[in-house]
């Protein structure tokens, strides 16, 4: 009777674990989909409001500015061919992207 109770005892414990770790992959795959949903969201939208972003080439340089609050960004790839042209890029940018700012709107350079 003792074996036949160790054995009962060892199979809730089994399917008491096995749940838990169901219960777990669970829970992990909704947060890893919530997570990628609103990766999702973000895509094409200013970091600093949230509004949608436009994207304009200027030059060599595709640039996203924001119509709301005026940001513009650029991407990792953008950047270090940026600097790889022009030494000192950010002044550059600042420089131009204050003197060219109207024709990225209108689409002239």
């Amino acid at each position: 009777m003792t074996h036949r109770i160790n054995l009962h005892r060892n199979e809730a414990e089994y399917f008491a674990r096995r749940e838990a770790d169901l219960l777990r992959q669970q829970r992990d795959a909704a947060r890893n989909e919530r997570l990628a949903a609103e990766r999702q969201s973000h895509v094409g939208k200013c970091p600093a409001c949230g509004y949608d972003l436009i994207r304009g080439q200027w030059e060599d340089l595709l640039l996203d500015q924001c119509p709301h609050c005026h940001g513009l960004w650029i991407d990792a790839d953008h950047a270090r061919g940026l600097i790889k042209h022009h030494g000192n890029a950010v002044g550059w940018v600042l420089q131009s992207v204050v003197q060219g700012l109207t024709g990225l709107r209108t689409g002239t350079s």
